[in-house]
């Protein structure tokens, strides 16, 4: 059942497997064909390469957007604040979801080759968020899995997040869908412990001296100035949450892993709200108004929350 109440429009959540890229295009268009038909906006998020093979054969449609989804959904995070806005725009009123807003269509490739197993773990959570995230409106969701580009385990689990699989064209129930919200542990990625040599800071009153600590490792790192700035914010807003929100200390630390820096952040809150951050927030939301933030300004942004309290990790690519 939907998260929706009762007499609300269904949120329609699918699963396309295409073969390769020719197979993911076919789907696709005919998938916006059939929606500008019936004079439905549709937002398109695909990987560069696809939207723009996609975007030649369709060409310009005063309703249908188009974004790049390896810059946009580079971080997961940040993929349902895009499709809320995109209904806010095309809705009949400011009210999100709107039950008496007009049939929205979205296409989706949160998955693409190249994510490294954290990304795919962040976008496996997105897509079990997808459905409560629209509940209310009359919106169709298509998810574009190019098997030809995924692993085997990428393609099993969209077959466990979506209650309707299409392959060749066909729709189909998937036999192993685990339910609305429910992320398969399969499909799941428990957080590794931070290194060793993590620089650690535990910190209580004052948060100078974690901003000093993140610009700092950051410089020490070679981040870009403007990128450090952008992490300091999204650290700073993170652990003031541990000020407003908790009466215990919080505890930063901070590495690099590759060709990211990665800074940690620990408390005893926690959140219960499983989109916080990923909805663009009311003025009174300010817990969520910072995790908005932060996933604006991370190139990924993994969050574990429960009795233990919180675990709020954030990357950004040197």
């Amino acid at each position: 059942m939907s998260g929706a109440a009762a007499g609300a429009p269904a949120v329609r959540h699918q699963a396309m497997i295409g073969a390769d890229s020719a197979a993911c295009v076919e789907s696709v268009l005919a998938f916006v064909e059939d929606g500008l038909r019936q004079g439905e906006a549709v937002s398109v998020g695909l990987s560069a390469g696809l939207g723009r093979r996609l975007g030649r054969v369709l060409g310009s449609q005063r309703l249908v957007a188009y974004f790049d989804m390896t810059e946009l959904g580079r971080n997961p995070g940040r993929i349902i604040g895009a499709m809320v806005d995109f209904a806010r725009t095309h809705g009949s009123g400011p009210a999100v979801p709107d039950p008496g807003g007009p049939p929205l269509r979205y296409v989706s490739e949160p998955f693409w080759a190249g994510r490294s197993d954290a990304e795919r773990a962040e976008a496996a959570r997105h897509e079990v968020l997808v459905e409560s995230a629209l509940a209310g409106a009359a919106a169709t969701v298509l998810c574009v899995y190019n098997s030809g580009g995924l692993d085997a385990d990428a393609v099993a689990c969209a077959e466990r997040m979506h209650p309707v699989v299409i392959t060749d064209g066909e729709p189909r129930a998937s036999a192993t869908y685990a339910g609305e919200g429910i992320l398969p542990p399969a499909c799941d990625r428990p957080l590794t412990p931070p290194p060793d040599g993590a620089t650690r800071l535990s910190y209580r009153d004052d948060l100078r001296a974690v901003r000093e600590t993140v610009s700092g490792c950051a410089a020490a790192a070679g981040l870009a100035p403007g990128r450090a700035t952008d992490l300091t914010l999204a650290v700073s807003e993170v652990a003031a949450n541990t000020l407003r929100h908790t009466q215990g200390s919080g505890l930063l630390q901070v590495w690099t892993a590759g060709d990211e820096i990665v800074c940690q952040v620990n408390d005893s809150g926690q959140i219960a709200d499983p989109l916080a951050g990923r909805r663009r927030p009311v003025a009174e939301s300010f817990r969520q108004g910072g995790l908005w933030v932060v996933n604006q300004v991370c190139d990924l942004v993994e969050l574990r929350s429960g009795p233990d309290g919180t675990t709020v990790r954030m990357h950004v690519r040197l």
